[in-house]
């Protein structure tokens, strides 16, 4: 079950954070339509990276507090809920034309797609606390972390987040002269409503917590570093 919920859960984080039209979206949406689908795709696989490190930063100090945050998992999983259909709310009424303004980006190589895509996801630290948030609401972690569990949830993470990018660089690619503001609004809006069912999800899981014996694994923050 362990297993099953890295996966699916990795998959749901890496296609939440890579799927909201911020600055990110919008540069692999104008490249997928000026410069082609394999400058987009790249600047989309430079984003994924940059989740993966985020997301590792995440499990690795998550795993060093399994000890405090076991016992209140009830909470967490229930505020976390919350802040995600806040978020989703936010999500579904904001206007992403706004970031879709035309930039004059020059002759890129395909290095510079890649860095570029890297570097304006990696200059936002605030997904760690996206990141920590969907944890929370979809229990994404083990009680006790195995090295397997790390390579697990990571992978899991990046294939959400390239499946992301390779579907969306595919849409575009496909009815790129009918791609307009009005799909990434609607894109927007699914990406919204999906967000806020995992929520609800984690919300009803979070209560279901509350009449659980709490789970103190008595982790060695040592054996947590040499395995992480």
């Amino acid at each position: 079950m362990d297993i099953l919920n890295l996966i699916l859960g990795g998959l749901a984080i890496g296609l939440c954070v890579s799927a909201p039209m911020g600055p990110t979206g919008a540069l692999v949406v104008r490249r997928a339509i000026n410069n082609g689908r394999t400058s987009a795709l790249l600047t989309g696989v430079g984003a994924a990276l940059s989740d993966i490190i985020y997301t590792y930063i995440t499990i690795y100090f998550s795993y060093l507090a399994a000890v405090y945050i076991n016992p209140y998992r009830a909470v967490i999983s229930m505020v976390s809920s919350l802040l995600l259909i806040l978020y989703s709310l936010y999500l579904f009424r904001s206007n992403p034309s706004r970031n879709l303004a035309p930039k004059q980006t020059g002759d890129n190589s395909y290095w510079t797609d890649f860095m570029s895509g890297f570097l304006f996801t990696f200059a936002n630290p605030l997904i760690i606390i996206f990141i920590i948030t969907l944890m929370g609401t979809l229990t994404f972690l083990p009680a006790a972390p195995k090295l397997y569990h790390t390579i697990i949830g990571l992978a899991a993470v990046a294939s959400g987040a390239l499946m992301w990018w390779y579907m969306l660089t595919y849409i575009i690619h496909r009815i790129r002269s009918h791609f307009n503001v009005r799909s990434i609004w609607l894109i927007n809006r699914g990406i919204a409503i999906f967000i806020l069912l995992l929520a609800l999800v984690g919300f009803y899981k979070g209560i279901n917590y509350i009449n659980e014996p709490a789970i103190n694994p008595l982790i060695n923050p040592t054996v947590i570093i040499k395995t992480l």
